[in-house]
């Protein structure tokens, strides 16, 4: 997601729990911007993730948090639309389908492998495997002409995950001078509940360096 940063003084709060029982609890036209970030999709991906909706909702919580944001977060396109416009935030999937087959026994009709002709689980069918068929690299292809789009000119670029991490590498390979947009990782909201909510906190932390600078 690129995300445009206005020079922020206010002072940021400590990291808050982001442990599994934390986690249960809570749940383009752009401007030209500064960073953004390229998530990846993997809304089944751990039993937490009851729904597709849980990921984004941790992920915008925190992001309300950091940005000073005390109203409870709503997740309708048109609210998120508004958040977006008032941080100068857009939001790229490094894949605009969702990659886990898991996603298949609550959405047959979803299922990547019949859709895509790849997923990111291991075996035959892993995008890592299948990098040198047409599907994946139709993918990186798109990803690649997104994050090189002109309204975005400049931007630097953080990934949500490793499987964003993998497409962008691919899509910014080529172009030497793009890559060098790439700043870091941080962990995909997915993990943030796991070891005892380290990744969370490894989240927060990054997240607040980002926006605070």
């Amino acid at each position: 997601m690129p995300v445009d940063l206005c020079a922020r003084t206010k002072g940021m709060q400590s990291s808050p729990d982001y442990s599994r029982k934390h986690a249960q609890s809570k749940s383009p036209s752009f401007s030209p911007n500064r960073r953004f970030f390229v998530p990846d999709l993997s809304p089944l991906d751990r039993p937490l993730l009851k729904s597709a909706t849980m990921a984004g909702r941790v992920w915008w919580t925190m992001l309300a948090e950091i940005l000073g944001e005390n109203d409870e977060v709503d997740l309708s396109a048109e609210s998120l639309q508004h958040f977006c416009r008032k941080y100068k935030i857009a939001i790229l999937n490094a894949v605009q389908y969702p990659l886990d087959p898991k996603v298949a026994k609550r959405f047959p009709e979803a299922d990547p492998v019949s859709n895509l002709g790849f997923q990111k689980a291991t075996g035959p069918y892993s995008f890592k495997k299948q990098r040198p068929n047409e599907c994946v690299q139709t993918c990186i292809q798109s990803l690649a002409a997104r994050v090189r789009h002109s309204s975005l000119a400049g931007a630097k670029v953080y990934c949500l995950g490793n499987d964003a991490q993998w497409f962008l590498g691919h899509a910014l390979g080529p172009y030497p001078e793009d890559f060098q947009r790439f700043v870091d990782k941080i962990p995909h909201p997915s993990a943030w509940w796991r070891q005892g909510g380290y990744f969370g906190r490894v989240a927060h932390e990054k997240l607040s360096q980002i926006f605070a600078s």
